[in-house]
């Protein structure tokens, strides 16, 4: 018996039923910030990394890659619709025998959260607590035994990835991943998961001591094992500098807008 993402105790997860993924990766996606209200698009998950392609696109192609079964964005109540207009409720994973179209969960934060939980450690828990309470509303098989986490505002190739989801998906260790030797634990936009016990951990870090940063909240990942790679360079594209800097790189020639049968909206 092991505390649960709601603070109870209950079974571990991870044992396989029928209709049920063997292993449930959950993505996870901060949308964290005030969208300016005279332009819809001049926050930074909607700034263009390529023609007609978006941060906030490529955090969910981020996801399918690794394999996520489900995807889950948590984001003011005002940036729904724009974000279901641009995304939808589902996208391909050209990579999955057969196609599958991975479903998009949207999880708003109450105006009394803000601004005091509108950063991305808390977001991450917050999008963490929807998953989990929405898939035991459907069976404890749905429950997610991990949970990945894709930051829109960190733009790096992220093909490499569908080539990584068994390591991505292990049972035992978290996976890290690293540009230049820096990652989310060093405060980069990078991806990683986490465990129902990191969460706790997290938790506990936010609520009592008032840690805010991702690298603060999960800093107990350092200490344990995990898979990590090496993904090349990678941008921080959530300041205008980090924004100047990708489209001056030779990454920006390489990104680019999936075709319709994986994003057919917007």
């Amino acid at each position: 018996m092991k505390e649960n993402l709601e603070g109870n105790r209950s079974l571990e997860t991870g044992t396989q039923s029928e209709g049920y993924p063997a292993f449930h990766l959950a993505g996870v996606i901060p949308v964290s910030g005030e969208m300016d209200t005279r332009d819809r698009f001049l926050h930074p998950t909607l700034r263009p990394i390529a023609d007609n392609y978006f941060p906030i696109q490529h955090a969910v192609i981020n996801c399918v890659n690794a394999g996520c079964d489900t995807i889950w964005i948590v984001c003011r109540q005002q940036m729904v619709n724009i974000l279901k207009e641009i995304l939808g409720e589902s996208i391909m994973d050209t990579r999955s025998l057969n196609d599958k179209r991975v479903p998009i969960y949207y999880i708003y934060t109450r105006l009394l959260d803000i601004p005091r939980k509108d950063f991305d450690s808390w977001l991450i828990l917050h999008g963490a607590v929807a998953a989990f309470k929405t898939a035991i509303g459907i069976s404890k098989w749905f429950i997610p035994n991990k949970y990945y986490v894709s930051l829109p505002s960190g733009v790096y190739d992220i093909s490499k990835l569908s080539g990584l989801r068994t390591t991505i998906k292990s049972k035992y260790n978290n996976f890290l991943l690293k540009s230049n030797e820096i990652s989310a634990l060093d405060g980069a936009p990078l991806a990683f998961s986490f465990g129902v016990e990191d969460f706790v951990r997290a938790r506990r870090r936010i609520n009592k001591e008032g840690l805010t940063t991702l690298a603060d909240a999960f800093q107990d990942l350092a200490e344990q094992n995990f898979n990590s790679i090496e993904i090349g360079e990678s941008f921080d594209i959530g300041t205008w500098e980090g924004y100047k800097c990708y489209f001056r790189s030779p990454l920006s020639d390489k990104i680019f807008r999936p075709t319709k049968e994986v994003i057919h909206h917007f």
